[in-house]
């Protein structure tokens, strides 16, 4: 029950980025940005259900062959971010 929540929460964190443009960028003719920036907190939680932030893990950005193009660690608030200009990125998290 709790991975599929967590699930549906990243899943809506990563759905609600990106946004619409503005009259401002338009008016410049400025194109809009294609980069997108995912970010997640990263949080263990144990077998009494006692959450802690987790700084040490890690997330993987793979390649399209899934060999390693980047890995990011957690800052001390337990957070993974990273911005890509690609619709579809494939990504695991260690924990």
């Amino acid at each position: 029950m709790y991975r599929s929540i967590t699930s549906v929460a990243i899943l809506a964190v990563l759905s609600a980025c990106g946004g619409g443009s503005s009259s401002d960028e338009q008016a410049n003719n400025n194109p809009p940005s294609n980069e997108n920036t995912y970010s997640v907190q990263v949080v263990d939680v144990d077998q009494c259900g006692t959450e802690s932030i987790n700084t040490t893990a890690q997330l993987i950005i793979h390649n399209d062959d899934f060999s390693n193009a980047e890995t990011i660690t957690t800052d001390s608030s337990g957070i993974l971010k990273f911005s890509t200009e690609d619709d579809l990125r494939t990504v695991s998290i260690i924990t």
